[in-house]
């Protein structure tokens, strides 16, 4: 039995004397996919967007992507969306990036779902002339557990420090730790590294009769 495909384009074009757009649409749909792409740019005499969109569905999923990127005379950003869902899971992704003449960034976010855990982690970078910093979170979470951990670091052109916690729970028992280095500086480069490490256990015991 032959798959009975339909496709429809449309394009769209607007001019004036100081700006241009375009628009391109696709749909596809068979007899259990369907899917759709919608392309957007837009320019003017100093800046320039671009927005594209794209879904795909069948019986039993469907993801979705959407992308847009600005640049302009000095700066420049990008985000990208990502999403995904089906009859047990989902997941998703959003990806920022900025830049600009003397700092640049990024952050990524990610989340994944299902029937009996959940976890997410979230990303963050800061670029500068002079120094940079980078954040690291994620979470695990399911039925009866739980668990966390952050890390930090901070660069500059004379000094250096991190910092990375950590954290678990269950039903029973809960556990933190702290680890961290204290700046670092040049000229004191010679004395050694100060880590810090703090340690806290908790336990709840069941006595069984």
């Amino acid at each position: 039995m032959e798959d009975h495909r339909e496709i429809n384009t449309t394009r769209t074009r607007s001019k004036s004397s100081n700006r241009e757009s375009s628009t391109t649409s696709t749909r596809s749909k068979s007899s259990n996919s369907e899917s759709s792409t919608t392309s957007t740019r837009s320019k003017s005499s100093n800046s320039e967007s671009s927005t594209t969109s794209t879904t795909i569905k069948s019986s039993n999923s469907e993801s979705s992507t959407t992308s847009t990127t600005i640049k302009s005379s000095n700066s420049e950003s990008s985000t990208t969306s990502t999403r995904t869902k089906s009859s047990n899971s989902e997941s998703s992704t959003t990806s920022t990036r900025s830049k600009s003449s003397n700092s640049e960034s990024s952050t990524t976010s990610t989340r994944s779902k299902s029937s009996n855990s959940e976890s997410s982690t979230t990303s963050t970078t800061i670029k500068s002339s002079n120094s940079e910093s980078s954040t690291t979170s994620t979470r695990t979470k399911s039925s009866n557990s739980e668990s966390s951990t952050a890390s930090t670091t901070i660069k500059s052109s004379n000094s250096e420090s991190s910092t990375t916690s950590t954290r678990s729970k269950s039903s029973n028992s809960e556990n933190t730790r702290t680890a961290g280095t204290r700046p670092v500086i040049s000229s004191l480069a010679k004395l050694p590294d100060k880590l810090s490490v703090l340690t806290t256990t908790k336990c709840h015991m069941v006595a069984e009769i």
